[in-house]
């Protein structure tokens, strides 16, 4: 795990990405002239927050039987990892 702080940005939002699920200690740092020793070097650090990511694992819709002709058919949703299922019926691009 980076143990680094990032480049000085102007930014109010950062993005971690390539995470892992795991629990990560995010801390922030300003730096205004205004902390430390009254100098641009003078940064203040926010305490530590863990951000734990959690795998959602993955959804599958199977095929729809009986094949061919008939009134009514059964497809099966399916999921591993964590998480709920919801549904929806999409024809084309209109959502019912």
């Amino acid at each position: 795990m980076e143990k680094t702080w990032t480049a000085a940005q102007t930014s109010n939002t950062y993005t971690f990405s390539g995470l892992s699920s795991g629990t990560y200690p995010i801390m922030v740092s300003v730096g205004n002239g205004t902390y430390g020793n009254g100098s641009t070097t003078g940064y203040k650090n926010s305490a530590a927050t863990n951000v734990t990511l959690v795998s959602l694992g993955t959804c599958s819709v199977g095929s729809a039987s009986p094949s061919g002709w008939t009134q009514s058919k059964t497809v099966t949703a399916s999921k591993t990892g964590n998480g709920t299922l919801q549904y929806r019926i999409v024809s084309g691009t209109t959502e019912k």
